[in-house]
This record gives C-alpha cells, structure tokens and sequence, in this order.
C-alpha cells in the first residue's frame, strides 16, 4: 500500500524532474528560465491535478494582487 510519504516523494520528484527538463518548444527560453509557455502549462496542469488546495490559493493571491 502507498504511503503519505511515497507520495509527497513522487510528486516532489515530479517537480524536480519538470524544472530540470529541457525542453524543446518554439518558445522555449533559455536554460532554466521560466518564460517558456509550454513549461507553465505543464507546471499549472500538474497542481490542479495533484495539488488543488495549492491551486486555489495561487487563484486567490492573484485575484487579490490583481485588485490591488
């Protein structure tokens, strides 16, 4: 049976691996950056999926900066 802690370790690992690709998009910016479009979706995809508490208060402090 999974455990808690295998899972925060493969979705920690899962972040790891995303930030450390390469990736190889049109708008793919240099090494490391973050202005990649494609990397960004990948990244929002995978914490409305695995993480939607964290999902909904980035929502909200954007909301929040936005009306500010």
């Amino acid at each position: 049976m999974t455990t808690q802690h295998d899972l925060q370790s493969s979705e920690t690992q899962m972040f790891t691996t995303l930030m450390s690709l390469e990736m190889t998009d049109r708008d793919r910016s240099p090494r490391g950056g973050w202005k990649s479009d494609t990397r960004l979706e990948v990244l929002a995809h995978e914490i409305v999926r695995y993480m939607p508490e964290l999902a909904q208060l980035l929502v909200q402090d954007g909301k929040r900066k936005l009306a500010a």
